[in-house]
């Protein structure tokens, strides 16, 4: 693998046959309101930097509000800060990724980026219905600013868990006492083990995504944006 910094560094380095590795920030809530300090992650090498992650944030609203902190939209899309941090972005050289994002906030970061946008990890709605993941609309919109809408390979954003899974999830989780998130960070090693070994049963009832639910995210993709748009992620 070799670092790459420019869209000439990643065409020098696949054509030697290797993989380029290009830095990104996913969540630009540690800027503050700082953004001016932009141009100093791009030297740093950042090069695509995500609007949102969980919850909302000072930028925009995300695609999963916090269940505790978020009660409904609180920007209705990008704040004027986010439209400040989209601005920035563009003209430091760092790519829009709207990955996490809320729909309002991808669709309008997509009308005001000069610059294409991407989607650096995301599935497709219709096949998966996740709220982080695409739907049509947004997907024509990234073709439309001819950005590229990569897939997600994660499990539970291929193929979701059931009903059934859901309630075994919440029966394991509550009979542990582990429901919220605080209370799982806070188990020991033992506790641990114990919750993954409970939890991986949850592939008993439903399996869990394969390589064939991943290639139809894809082609779903495909069909809806085109071939040019559409890349292959992790997570």
């Amino acid at each position: 693998v070799k670092l790459a910094q420019t869209a000439a560094d990643v065409r020098s380095i696949v054509e030697d046959g290797k993989r380029a590795v290009l830095i990104g920030m996913e969540n630009a809530y540690p800027l503050g309101t700082r953004v001016e300090d932009v141009p100093l992650w791009y030297r740093r090498g950042v090069r695509y930097m995500g609007i949102t992650h969980f919850g909302h944030n000072q930028f925009g609203d995300s695609s999963n509000p916090h269940p505790a902190r978020d009660s409904g939209p609180r920007h209705n899309g990008l704040s004027d800060l986010g439209r400040s941090l989209v601005i920035a972005m563009n003209e430091s050289g760092i790519m829009v990724d709207v990955s996490h994002a809320g729909k309002e906030t991808m669709m309008q970061a997509a009308e005001l980026s000069r610059t294409p946008i991407i989607a650096s990890h995301s599935g497709v709605k219709a096949v998966a219905d996740s709220a982080r993941n695409l739907d049509d609309e947004q997907l024509r919109k990234i073709r439309d600013v001819g950005g590229v809408a990569q897939m997600v390979a994660l499990d539970v954003y291929v193929k979701p868990y059931t009903k059934a899974q859901e309630d075994y999830q919440a029966k394991v989780r509550r009979d542990m006492g582990v429901e919220t998130r605080a209370a799982r960070n806070a188990m020991d090693d033992a506790a641990s083990a114990k919750y993954e070994a409970a939890m991986d049963k949850i592939w008993d009832i439903e399996p869990r995504a394969n390589v064939s639910d991943f290639v139809d995210h894809i082609d779903h993709a495909v069909k809806v944006a085109g071939i040019d748009h559409v890349g292959i992620a992790s997570d």
